[in-house]
């Protein structure tokens, strides 16, 4: 009777290692095939929106802003910028740069969050930096605050932001290259 407990208790030990071992690999396998299968599908959704934005900007690109030479005929894009932004949800700054180091940068202001950060109204709805240089003299510099409409909302001086577009990778990227550059 001893014998036959023992028995039963290791036959018993023995099927309960094996099923242990069959469900851990079944629950890796599974896992490893999920994970996979999401990692797939973030990339896919990663890729269609950064095409749908390259292709927003690129439109923006060819629209002529990326030659206005100042801010009145830049400021002639702003349905364009705020359509970017209300086009893309996730975008929440994209930046214009020129080759005398004038920038225009493009701030999502819509949320209590990013008005502020950027120090505007609340019915702000995007905020733009206008950076002006002749050459490395810094001319004028200003924060001016949209809501919805386009209506303008605030408009205050900027201190000198030293910043450069010419100096950055992405912008050296670009003029080397005939495609858009992302970072």
């Amino acid at each position: 009777a001893t014998l036959f407990v023992v028995l039963v208790v290791a036959i018993g030990g023995l099927m309960a290692t094996m099923q242990y071992r069959s469900a851990s690999r079944i629950i890796l396998d599974s896992s490893s095939q999920l994970t996979a299968h999401i990692a797939r599908q973030i990339q896919t959704d990663l890729k269609a929106r950064q095409n749908a934005v390259a292709a927003t900007l690129n439109l923006a690109r060819l629209s002529g802003i990326a030659t206005a030479p100042d801010w009145q005929t830049r400021s002639r894009y702003l349905p364009w910028l705020q359509q970017i932004l209300r086009n893309h949800k996730g975008l929440t700054n994209f930046i214009v740069g020129y080759p005398d180091g004038d920038v225009v940068l493009v701030h999502a202001a819509g949320t209590a969050t990013q008005q502020q950060t950027y120090g505007v109204p609340a019915a702000s709805f995007m905020a733009i930096d206008h950076i002006d240089r002749n050459g490395d003299q810094l001319i004028d510099a200003r924060r001016i605050s949209y809501d919805v409409d386009l209506n303008q909302l605030q408009e205050q001086p900027l201190p000198d932001p030293g910043y450069d577009p010419r100096q950055r990778p992405w912008y050296r990227q670009a003029v080397a290259s005939t495609l858009m550059e992302f970072t």
